[in-house]
């Protein structure tokens, strides 16, 4: 954290580290197959992302665009000439997440795990003739404190489908990973 109480110098070390993994990429598009790149990924690349996401992943907009641009160059790199199309397609392709899809994965595994804390009392809201499960978040009157997990992770999760929160509900948490990727594969701007 800086001075601003920002995560701009955690995601601004975080960007070079993933430029160097993302330059590996590049380097072994002629060496390597498109299934062993994938793995170099999913073994160097996202663990550095999944690092305390949980904590810095509500940060600014605007500093998260670092973490965006790194990931979609690795992603093409990743790909190489064998998949054409945007990046969209090429996410979809390897069955990769977004940085902000993470987010949201790792929000509703942390509720799941810890349902207790987040288990509205009224979980069952009454709205428009149709149950509505809301997770229960801190309600902070700052601006910079919505940042925080405790705001900011129920409140992504609460934007969820029903059918993901009742998943979350239910403690399944084998198939709460599944579903969850498969929604966030799905509908995810990128």
């Amino acid at each position: 954290m800086d001075s601003g109480l920002t995560w701009y110098p955690h995601i601004k070390k975080l960007s070079l580290k993933l430029s160097k993994i993302s330059k590996i990429l590049y380097l072994t598009q002629t060496t390597f197959s498109l299934q062993h790149r994938k793995k170099i990924y999913t073994a160097l690349y996202e663990p550095l992302i999944m690092y305390a996401l949980k904590i810095w992943g509500s940060a600014a907009s605007s500093h998260l665009e670092k973490i965006r641009v790194q990931q979609r160059r690795a992603v093409r790199n990743v790909c190489g000439p064998s998949i054409g199309g945007n990046t969209q397609d090429k996410f979809k392709a390897l069955n990769l997440l977004t940085v902000d899809s993470l987010y949201k994965y790792v929000c509703c595994m942390h509720i799941a795990k810890n349902l207790s804390v987040y288990k509205n009392s009224n979980s069952n809201l009454l709205k428009r003739g149709t149950r509505k499960i809301v997770f229960k978040s801190e309600n902070w009157k700052k601006e910079h404190c919505r940042n925080q997990f405790n705001y900011a992770g129920p409140t992504t999760v609460n934007l969820l489908p029903e059918n993901i929160k009742s998943i979350i509900i239910s403690s399944k948490l084998g198939k709460l990973k599944k579903d969850i990727k498969s929604f966030l594969l799905n509908s995810t701007l990128y």
